[in-house]
Formats: structure tokens, sequence, C-alpha cells
């Protein structure tokens, strides 16, 4: 049974999960955070200490036997979402896992059907989808139709890795493409609303820090001629976020620049020329995203980035890490199958 107050834990405190217990702090009328859990007790006593939570944990599992909590946040390393998702789904929490998903297609359809057997709701952190910016140019994209080109360019800048896991090719994949790729591929995919029937990726090691590729294109096929391709980076200086969406009326171009808040930014949107949009993201998308989270708790109803609705992003990014590392197009079953 769900109190009124969604009760919440949390696995792992690294740097994507200070933007997750800001928004819990944030939203403090609809959630209570009760506990946080993290293999190195130091790191979870801090984050418990910062953020109020009065239970501390070094092992998911034994958080997953907690009555106390409704719902897990796991911001863990992508090799370990499944296990953890899992194992929470198991012990009858509702699970927010960060992007991506999980580390292929297989794993993604096992936390699906495990959490529809028990009852529980599986969402995934694909975050862009919660700006005010994203809800603004889905309403102006009928204006512009049809649409037949989306191209993405997600340039940023990482000296170095930012934890151990990045630099291990087997925790990591082709690390930009899960890493970044992972946020332009759903947008895609959710604003053509159908996944394409061809992946092509190349990726490259620029940095040898980073042991896996920290370079990667990625071109997308899809029905009637509609094209899509990012441009992936974690070395370009000065950061580099741009989205351009071309109809057959015109374009959208939205332009993301970082601010000094904890994985804050803001978005400048542009109508065929015009500024139409030009904030900070405020509130932050993982704040939006932990509404959506709660809200479809209590009005029991799927949100939308549910396990099901985000696993077309899954079968795209499998394709493209593929790709990249057999240097071939990945064709995909099902041509233009919608994504809803």
């Amino acid at each position: 049974m769900i109190s009124q107050k969604i009760r919440l834990g949390i696995v792992g405190t690294g740097r994507i999960a200070q933007a997750h217990l800001s928004a819990i702090q944030e939203k403090a009328e609809l959630t209570e955070l009760v506990a946080v859990c993290d293999s190195d007790r130091s790191k979870a006593e801090k984050s418990a200490s910062i953020y109020g939570a009065h239970t501390i944990y070094t092992d998911y599992r034994e958080l997953a036997r907690d009555p106390e909590i409704d719902a897990v946040i796991i911001c863990l390393p992508h090799h370990l979402h499944h296990s953890a998702a899992v194992s929470l789904v198991r012990g009858g929490k509702h699970v927010l896992v960060e992007k991506p998903m999980a580390m292929s297609v297989r794993e993604a359809d096992d936390m699906i059907a495990v959490a529809e057997k028990e009852g529980v709701t599986l969402m995934v952190g694909q975050s862009r989808r919660y700006t005010r910016a994203i809800a603004l140019v889905r309403k102006k994209l009928i204006e512009i139709s049809p649409l037949f080109r989306i191209d993405i360019s997600f340039l940023v800048n990482f000296p170095s890795p930012k934890t151990d896991w990045w630099a291990d090719p087997k925790k990591a994949g082709p690390l930009v493409i899960p890493l970044q790729g992972s946020h332009s591929i759903d947008t895609i995919l959710w604003l053509f609303g159908e996944i394409p029937y061809t992946v092509y990726a190349r990726s490259t090691l620029f940095n040898r820090a980073f042991k896996s590729a920290d370079e990667a294109d990625i071109v997308m096929g899809f029905p009637d001629g509609k094209i899509a391709s990012v441009q992936l980076s974690l070395n370009t200086n000065p950061y580099v976020h741009e989205t351009l969406l071309a109809g057959g009326k015109g374009t959208i171009r939205i332009y993301e620049q970082p601010t000094e808040r904890i994985y804050g930014f803001r978005n400048r949107v542009l109508f065929n020329g015009e500024t139409i949009f030009d904030d900070e993201e405020l509130p932050t998308p993982y704040t939006n995203q932990l509404v959506e989270f709660i809200t479809s708790l209590q009005e029991k109803r799927e949100p939308l980035t549910s396990g099901r609705h985000v696993r077309a992003t899954m079968q795209v990014l499998e394709a493209a890490c593929r790709s990249s590392t057999l240097g071939r197009p990945i064709n995909l079953k099902g041509n233009g199958n919608k994504n809803e």
C-alpha cells in the first residue's frame, strides 16, 4: 500500500544522484527521502546527512526488503541497472532507473517482464523529455509538418573520466553512445513517433584516458525518406548541444547551454528563425521527471517514460553500439514500428 506521500530510497550517490536528491528535496510535499544506499558507506552517510534520510544501506538487496520504502531511484553505473532493478522490483518497489535503461534489449525486456509480473511501475530517467522547451517544440511540430529530418549535436568536454567505471569498457560499453546518445536517440524517436529501420554508427577513441569510444556519429533511416543524425563528443570545448528539426513548412532549432546550477541548463528555441523560448529550465528536468514518477504512482497510471515506452530507445541504442563495433549498418526488425 502506497502512502499519500511517496516514501523513496535512492541507490547510488554519485554525480547524477545529486540532481535526483535535489529534486526530492524540492518536492517535499509529494515525497519523503527515507533511505540512501551506496557501497561506500561514507558517501551514503554524507548524502543522508545533507538530504535528511534516516536509514543508510550499503547493499540494495537489503533496501529492497525495507517495508518503509515505496519506490527507489537507481543511480548506479549502466552495467548494474538490470540486476538492481530486478532485485528492487521483486522486493515490491516501484523503480525509476537512470538512463540508459540497461546494457541490452534482453536486459530491458527482463526488467519490464519482472515489473509487470510484480505489478509495480518501472520508469526510465530520460530526463530530456521533461523540459519546457521540448513541450513547446512538440506543440509546434504540426506547424512545420511533415517532419523529415532531425539532427542533434551533443558535444561536451570531460578531460578525464568522472568516475572509474567510465574507463572500463566492460562496464561502460562504447562510452559516449550509451552515456550521451541515450538522450539524443530517445528525443528523436519520441519526436518522430517511430523507430528507424536502419542504424549506422561510427565511433573513435580520441582521449586515451577513456579506454573506449569518446567520439561517435549515428545515422538513422526511417520510413518515407525521413532521416536523423546524432553527433556525440566527450572532448568538445566549449559545450555544444543543438537540435535541428526540419519539416516541409520550416524549421525548429533548440540551443542548450549549461548553467551554474547542478545539471542545470537553459534552452533557446527558434521557430523559423524567430525566438519563441529563451529561459533556464526551472523546475529542472529532474524535478519534472520526479513529479511524473510520483504522480503516476498516486494516479495508478503508466508514466511517460515507462520501461515499455523506452524499450524502443534501447533497441536503437543497442543497434548503434553493435554498428560501431562491427563497422556496418544494423537493420531493425519491424520497420517503422510506432514508438509510444
